[in-house]
């Protein structure tokens, strides 16, 4: 199992009347202490210093008097530890709480009074309805649900609800008061208003995030260049990137809360960005086009990985997530996104790298890679057809325009040697729900 780490939290409601928090004592400042025996018995146990902190209290601020709403302690969640808060105009607290074994939610009202507590698995659904508990899965740090999920509040006939739209649109929806989830009927009634709201929270966010998208396209530009400057130390760790699959982190750490601070962070505001870019495909925010045109061209890079491009030579990709979820937005709302490039190719061989200069894709896709070799390597394909869409170690996908409309070039790659198999026009996949996972 992974260790996890519990940093103190604080949510802010959108007006900036309220302030909640969760504290543990096991993130105070420690004095500077040489390592016993005995400390290394606890790290061995409960994991590294700066994980698995545990005694949790709670607390709800009036952010502009300063004054305490209400205190509690680690019972408010029944020992489990918070993951994240959300937090209401009206002062309404809801927590995530996490362990290596369970997930769950807990709801709690202005006055502190807990009216809803739960947990669930992916083995067992507690009062979730179907379609969200089939979301939770297992990773090396537990249950993991709610990575890039949309939280949102609304208020209908006088009572609050808090609505958890996951990532591929399974929705969540709680009454608060009566600490009760809503049957998916009683949801498809709230439909109209939960829409509203999150294509407002979208289209809002969108804006922010082209503002500030120059910003993390100079933050990707200087990183490169401190990673050039440094290349030996960085390539040894990547040469053992994983065989198999292209993993890129673990969700469940991407699912912490606000740590403590009053400002946003980029990670917080890129992850912001990606729900929202993602959320504009699927609800056909129509509007946000022009924005997510914008994003595609954004050369953030969050992720790399590594492929063997031929027998000799590896390549390490660095993933461009918002351009690749801006592409696939836009296809959704019928436009043709820009030929922006999905990743940074850079050749790894004799223990250097050098970014491999790529064309862009030609515009006889399909046809290019019918010409590609019977035994064309992954080298090849780029230097042909150019960086794919979306690349795994077994399948890259190139998604295209034919005579017959929309569609997806497949390449299907053996395992070693890497060569390939097969390439097949399909339909398109940015229709699939797997574009989402």
């Amino acid at each position: 199992m992974t260790a996890v780490a519990y940093p103190d939290l604080v949510a802010r409601s959108p007006d900036g009347a309220w302030r909640a928090e969760a504290r543990s004592p096991d993130n105070a400042p420690a004095p500077e202490r040489a390592d016993t025996e005995a400390r290394a018995r606890v790290t061995r146990l409960l994991g590294p210093p700066g994980t698995e902190q545990d005694h949790f209290s709670f607390a709800l601020l009036d952010a502009r008097a300063g004054a305490c709403r209400w205190r509690a302690g680690r019972e408010l969640t029944g020992g489990f530890r918070p993951r994240r808060l959300w937090l209401s105009d009206r002062g309404w607290l809801v927590i995530l709480t996490h362990s290596w074994m369970t997930t769950g939610l807990v709801a709690v009202s202005p006055d502190g009074e807990r009216t809803l507590a739960f947990t669930a698995t992916p083995n067992s659904p507690g009062p979730l309805p179907p379609a969200v508990h089939g979301r939770i899965h297992w990773t090396s740090a537990g249950p993991s649900w709610t990575h890039d999920a949309l939280a949102r509040f609304i208020t209908r006939g006088g009572q609050e609800h808090f609505s958890l739209r996951l990532r591929a649109g399974a929705r969540l929806v709680i009454e608060l008061a009566q600490g009760r989830v809503l049957r998916p009927t009683e949801v498809a009634a709230l439909e109209g208003p939960l829409l509203a709201t999150e294509r407002a929270w979208t289209m809002t966010t969108l804006r922010a995030s082209q503002a500030a998208a120059a910003g993390w396209s100079d933050d990707a530009e200087d990183e490169k260049e401190d990673k050039e400057e440094d290349k030996d130390e960085d390539e040894e760790g990547d040469e053992e990137g994983d065989e198999e699959g292209d993993e890129e982190g673990d969700e469940e750490g991407d699912e912490e809360g606000d740590e403590e601070g009053d400002e946003e962070g980029d990670g917080e505001a890129i992850a912001r960005a990606l729900t929202a870019t993602r959320l504009a495909g699927q609800l056909d925010v129509h509007e946000a086009i022009p924005l997510l045109t914008a994003l595609a061209a954004c050369p953030l890079e969050l992720a790399r990985t590594t492929i063997q491009l031929d027998d000799h030579a590896r390549g390490i990709l660095s993933r461009r997530e918002l351009t690749i979820t801006a592409k696939t937005a836009l296809w959704r709302l019928g436009t043709r996104p820009p030929s922006s490039p999905s990743y940074g190719v850079e050749e790894w061989i004799e223990q250097r790298t050098r970014a491999l200069e790529l064309p862009p894709p030609p515009p006889e896709l399909a046809r290019a890679a019918e010409e590609l070799p019977a035994n064309a390597t992954p080298r090849d394909a780029l230097l042909r057809l150019g960086v794919p869409d979306i690349l795994t170690r077994r399948e890259w996908e190139y998604d295209l325009v034919t005579a017959e409309g929309p569609q997806t070039l497949v390449l299907r790659w053996s395992k070693r040697p890497p060569r390939i198999e097969s390439a097949l026009l399909c339909a398109p996949r940015w229709r699939d729900e797997a574009r989402d996972e």
